[in-house]
C-alpha cells in the first residue's frame, strides 16, 4: 500500500565534472542522498531546493522557492503598470501514468537570479537583468527510478581592487599602493528527479510519521538538556514496522499525531 519502489541505478550523462563525480558514486552502488551528502560535507555541492510534489496523472504541478521582482512596463497611453518576474528555484512537471506502469514525465526546471550588472534604465528607473538556467525534457521512468540532468554551467568573473587610503590614488605612484585580485567561479547545476507511483492506502492502517519513535521533551529536558525529542518508542505501533518506515510506501503523506504519555 502507498506506493511501489523499484531499486535501480539512475542513468547519468557524464558530460560535466559534476555529473562525472556523482555518476561515479552512483555506479558504485551509493544512493543519491548519500552521494549528495558526501559532496556537501566536502564543500563542493549545495542543495538549492528539495521539494516533494504530488500531482494527478496528466495534471501539471509547480514549485517555486524564491520571489517575484516588480518590473515597470510602459503602456500605450503612457501609463506605467507593474509586472512581476519570478526568480529563484522553480520546477514545473506533468506526470502521466502509462498502462505498463511507467511514468511519463515532462519536466521543466529553472534557476534564476537577479543580475544588477545587466540592468537597463527607463527614465529614472533602473531595471535589473536576470541570469537564468533552464531545461525542458521528457522521459519515461519506473516508480522509484531517478533521472539526473547536468551541464547547466555558469561562469562568474570578479575583480577586487584594494588601495591604501590616500596613497592608492596618487598619480604614477598609486599602483604601488594598490592591488587587484581576479576570481573566476564556475558552477554546474545538477537536477535529480525521482517519481513515485502513489496508490491508496489501507484505511485501517495508519502510515508512520517522521515523529514516530519519539515523544516531545519535558520542560526539564528541553531547558536543561537542550533536547526537543526524548523517550523513543516502538516504531511499529499502529501496525507498522521499522521496515515500513523506510519504504517509499510512506510517501503518500503523514498524519502528525504524537502518542500521548
Amino acid at each position: 500500500n502507498g506506493g511501489v519502489s523499484f531499486n535501480s541505478t539512475p542513468s547519468v550523462s557524464k558530460s560535466t565534472p559534476a555529473a562525472q563525480l556523482i555518476g561515479g558514486l552512483l555506479s558504485n552502488g551509493v544512493s543519491i542522498d548519500v552521494a549528495i551528502k558526501a559532496l556537501e560535507d566536502r564543500g563542493v555541492a549545495r542543495r538549492l531546493a528539495e521539494p516533494n510534489l504530488i500531482a494527478r496523472s496528466g495534471e501539471k504541478a509547480s514549485f517555486l522557492a524564491g520571489g517575484e521582482f516588480p518590473i515597470p512596463v510602459s503602456e500605450e497611453d503612457g501609463k506605467i503598470s507593474v509586472e512581476y518576474k519570478k526568480f529563484g528555484v522553480s520546477l514545473d512537471f506533468t506526470p502521466t501514468v502509462l498502462s505498463d506502469g511507467l511514468i511519463a514525465l515532462d519536466i521543466e526546471p529553472e534557476v534564476s537570479s537577479i543580475d544588477r550588472s545587466a540592468s537597463y534604465n527607463i527614465g529614472n528607473i533602473s531595471i535589473p537583468g536576470f541570469v537564468v538556467r533552464r531545461a525542458h525534457t521528457s522521459i519515461d521512468l519506473k516508480s522509484g527510478q531517478s533521472f539526473m540532468m547536468a551541464g547547466l554551467l555558469q561562469s562568474e568573473n570578479d575583480m577586487v581592487q584594494q588601495r591604501v587610503p590616500g596613497l592608492g590614488k596618487l598619480p604614477v605612484l598609486g599602483p604601488l599602493f594598490s592591488s587587484r585580485a581576479y576570481q573566476r567561479r564556475e558552477t554546474d547545476l545538477v537536477i535529480i528527479v525521482t517519481p513515485y507511483l502513489v496508490k491508496p492506502m489501507d484505511p485501517s492502517k495508519k502510515p508512520l510519521t517522521p515523529a514516530d519513535g519519539t515523544l516531545p521533551a519535558s520542560n526539564v529536558d528541553y531547558f536543561l538538556g537542550n533536547v526537543e525529542e526524548v523517550k523513543t518508542v516502538d516504531a511499529a505501533h499502529n501496525g507498522g514496522t521499522a521496515t515500513d518506515a523506510a519504504a517509499p510506501a510512506t510517501k503518500v503523506g503523514h498524519f502528525l499525531d504524537l502518542p500521548k504519555e
